[in-house]
C-alpha cells in the first residue's frame, strides 16, 4: 500500500521524476577520487578500523565502479 502511494507520486510533480546526478557533486568526484588512498591509510593503521557495514558499502561501490563506471 505504501509502496503504491509513493509510486504514484513520482509523476505527480509539475514536473514529474528527475533523476538526481550524485555523480556530478564535488562531494562524489572527491570520495571517487580519494577512496583508494583512503581505505589504505585506515587499513595500514593500529585498531578497530572501519565498521563492516561501511566496508561492505565501500567495496560494493568500488567493484560496481570497475563494472559500471558509476564512481
Amino acid at each position: 500500500m505504501i509502496v503504491a502511494r509513493a509510486a504514484a507520486r513520482v509523476g505527480s510533480g509539475p514536473q514529474g521524476y528527475r533523476r538526481r546526478r550524485p555523480e556530478a557533486t564535488v562531494l562524489y568526484q572527491v570520495v571517487a577520487r580519494e577512496l583508494t588512498t583512503f581505505l589504505a591509510r585506515v587499513e595500514s593503521r593500529e585498531g578497530p578500523g572501519l565498521p563492516g557495514f561501511v566496508r561492505r558499502e565501500l567495496s560494493w561501490r568500488r567493484s560496481s565502479r570497475r563494472r559500471a563506471r558509476i564512481w
